[in-house]
């Protein structure tokens, strides 16, 4: 995993988390809830070094037209940029810099999440 090789390049993490983990596992183990450091710093390295370029790969199996006037044919599969979308600027302030505890303020943000900004896992329905 990149969050390891990240650690390794921001050790000024190392200290925060390791506190955060001393303190908070037992919480963790029980509810899987809190850790919002580490979450935050995993959640950091997969934006900036995810496995794929694109997600929410999707097969038209009926012609759709969007709102806004594009169309996709039958058959066609669409993508979503996901690489290009977690270094911009328009959603990430700093898109190319490190920042592993970007997520912490925000306590909706976690790795888990699904949203239209957090496209790791997808998102929308599939018809």
């Amino acid at each position: 995993t990149f969050a390891l090789a990240d650690l390794c390049m921001h050790a000024e993490y190392t200290a925060p988390i390791r506190q955060e983990l001393a303190q908070g596992w037992s919480d963790f183990e029980r509810d899987a809830e809190g850790l919002p450091l580490l979450d935050s710093f995993v959640k950091e390295s997969t934006r900036l070094h995810g496995t794929e370029a694109v997600s929410g790969r999707r097969k038209a199996l009926a012609p759709f037209t969007f709102s806004d006037g594009p169309s996709v044919p039958r058959g066609s599969w669409i993508y979503v940029p996901t690489a290009s979308i977690n270094r911009d600027s328009e959603f990430f302030e700093n898109p190319l810099q490190f920042d592993g505890f970007r997520f912490v303020p925000d306590e909706s943000s976690r790795l888990t999440e699904v949203s239209a900004k957090w496209l790791l896992w997808g998102t929308g329905r599939v018809i």
